[in-house]
């Protein structure tokens, strides 16, 4: 869980119903998510434009990448071993290697980008846009916004919001 206001991240037994460690992370964590191998836990640090990775085995932080202004939601790429990053007040998605912790390339797309979603067997990466009403769909693979469709009114999405 997200502790925005704590700048931490809580872990619970869920059989059990309680806590076991909370983690410091960067500053005001709101998207949370897992990788796809369930080894690590990473968090977008909304106020300190960053993402912070936790070993989720050993519940320790392991570092911090910085993206952009505003980083909201992450997903991860298994193919590439990729995350992807919404930074909202950048009207940006960054991509960042995680093997290298680095960030790779700063793709640009609709403002206030929030949501974001991946379909990996068609290596396809949707952007909610709020501001600008769009979709964005990147390509995972070529790392460039192959497409943009108009949506309703305030656009907003969070956690899994496309199905395949």
């Amino acid at each position: 869980v997200a502790n925005r206001d704590d700048n931490s991240v809580s872990v619970f037994d869920l059989q059990r119903r309680q806590p076991v460690k909370t983690i410091p992370v960067g500053k005001a964590p709101f998207g949370v998510t897992v990788s796809k191998d369930n080894r690590h836990v990473f968090t977008a640090n909304v106020q300190s434009g960053d993402i912070s990775i936790i070993d989720a085995r050993a519940l320790e932080l392991l570092g911090h990448v910085g993206v952009g202004e505003f980083p909201y939601a992450i997903v991860h790429d298994a193919n590439s071993d990729n995350l992807f990053v919404t930074n909202q007040q950048e009207s940006t998605v960054s991509v960042v290697h995680f093997p290298s912790r680095t960030v790779i390339k700063t793709i640009p797309v609709g403002d206030y980008p929030e949501g974001i979603a991946i379909i990996e067997k068609s290596s396809r990466v949707y952007v909610a846009n709020w501001f600008s009403n769009t979709l964005s769909i990147i390509d995972s693979q070529s790392l460039t916004e192959i497409s943009t469709v108009d949506v309703g009114e305030g656009a907003r999405a969070f956690g899994k919001f496309i199905l395949h």
